[in-house]
């Protein structure tokens, strides 16, 4: 289940976070910034991943302000909080909320990136699960 592959049974029957991870622009590590920002679309974060899409690191808020020739890899966050695709959602919602972080990159047990998840859409399918109950 953590490797992101589809799952069978009662487990199955269960909201994860994979159900809520959204796609997430993504940019190798001598990506310049000025470049990787042209690219996004209006999102303010990227995923930085390796040619096996597994992730290195993530710019965020931060990176946007740095030097605008620096290359992804000297102003990304090092190890970014990852969860596996397999959480269960009302686990995640409580960490996210207890932590007060605002949003996750869902990996494979390997690293490789499965996307973005925002504690917005994290709470709302827990309150939903929690009343399906």
């Amino acid at each position: 289940m953590a490797g992101g592959f589809a799952i069978e049974g009662q487990k199955a029957q269960r909201p994860t976070i994979r159900d809520v991870a959204r796609n997430i622009p993504t940019c190798g590590p001598d990506d310049r910034i000025v470049v990787v920002k042209q690219r996004l679309d209006g999102q303010s974060v990227c995923a930085v991943v390796d040619s096996s899409n597994v992730v290195l690191g993530l710019l965020a808020e931060n990176a946007w302000t740095s030097d605008a020739d620096a290359p992804a890899k000297d102003v990304m966050t090092l190890a970014p909080l990852t969860f596996r695709p397999d959480r269960e959602i009302q686990v995640a919602a409580e960490y996210l909320q207890k932590h007060q972080i605002d949003k996750t990159l869902v990996t494979t047990s390997d690293g490789q990136l499965i996307g973005l998840a925002l504690r917005e859409d994290v709470d709302e399918l827990a309150r939903k699960t929690e009343g399906a109950a």
